[in-house]
């Protein structure tokens, strides 16, 4: 079983520094802000509201629970990712949760760019050495992130009444799709889901394209081609048994499918994984750990040595 869209939380903690190197990461949601740094790679970004492609070096933030999904383009894409829950800062700027920022890339040549990159890695560098007092270092430095952002990306601000809606649409949604996740490989009708929420299919229909941006079925045959990714590259499975277990009808239907998300014929992308090319002066990509899953967070010792290149990198330049 695949867990898609998912509310990802982090117990005891506002905010979540981490590396991530991600080939392909389903729609999901979370209670915070993600912010991200793209160290090297390509990525696509797909969220109910809009769609965007950003290159090596952008910088950009994802709102709290906006359904999103990464989508690598050519090699694998390594992020910097901070997520920071809104009650980071509710005691003195409360209408942080009322805020909802535009999905736009901040490149190079803005003004901000240079000093908010900065800001990202020293915070990333204080998190994953935690030296004496590094939680108060951080603090002020993510609040420093966060006001630069407020200067440089095109934000708006929402009612109470539209932000508990968002929440309730979103909590709908993850129910929905949860039970999608769990079912994904058998017969599933749009009216089995409708019954089993106390829906009526059309509600259900209008309301799943509206809340994530796709349909019910382009959605179903997504999550189906992406757990069929995982064992391509994984298994030696014939076509034919991998279209019968990820839940397509026949090996032509999965085909057409595949083709259409992936853009190559199941045996081509079978032949020709993504593979890490990006210079790597530390060694990080011999970390052992399982691409098939289609992303994977590095460990605080790899993340320390990328983080220390990238800092270097900076001085030099």
């Amino acid at each position: 079983m695949i867990n898609e869209l998912e509310i990802i939380s982090h117990t005891n903690a506002t905010y979540h520094i981490f590396l991530n190197e991600i080939l392909y990461r389903t729609p999901h949601l979370h209670k915070d802000f993600e912010i991200c740094f793209l160290l090297e790679g390509s990525l696509k970004i797909t969220t109910s509201e809009a769609t965007l492609t950003v290159e090596k070096n952008d910088l950009w933030i994802i709102n709290p629970f906006l359904q999103h999904e990464y989508q690598a383009v050519g090699n694998l894409p390594l992020l910097l990712i901070i997520q920071i829950n809104p009650a980071f800062f509710s005691s003195y700027f409360n209408l942080i949760h009322n805020i909802s920022f535009s999905l736009t890339a901040i490149h190079t040549e803005s003004p901000e760019y240079s000093y908010l990159r900065e800001l990202m890695v020293t915070t990333a560098r204080c998190s994953f050495y935690r030296k004496e007092r590094y939680e108060l270092k951080c603090a002020e430095l993510l609040i420093h992130i966060f006001d630069r952002l407020m200067d440089t990306v095109p934000f708006h601000t929402i009612s109470d009444d539209e932000k508990n809606a968002t929440k309730s649409r979103a909590k709908l949604l993850r129910k929905i799709t949860s039970y999608i996740d769990e079912n994904y490989y058998h017969k599933l009708l749009l009216s089995d889901i409708a019954k089993e929420m106390n829906l009526t299919a059309n509600y259900l229909s209008h309301f799943f394209k509206i809340a994530s941006g796709i349909s019910f079925q382009k959605y179903l045959a997504k999550i189906r081609c992406t757990q069929a990714s995982i064992l391509l590259r994984t298994t030696d499975l014939s076509l034919f048994d991998i279209s019968i277990s990820c839940g397509f009808s026949d090996t032509k239907y999965f085909t057409k499918n595949f083709r259409e998300f992936f853009g190559v014929h199941p045996n081509e992308f079978r032949k020709t994984a993504l593979t890490i090319t990006m210079e790597d002066p530390v060694g990080f990509s011999k970390q052992s750990g399982d691409l098939a899953t289609s992303e994977r967070k590095l460990s605080n010792l790899i993340s320390k040595k990328i983080i220390d290149y990238y800092v270097e990198k900076q001085a030099d330049s």
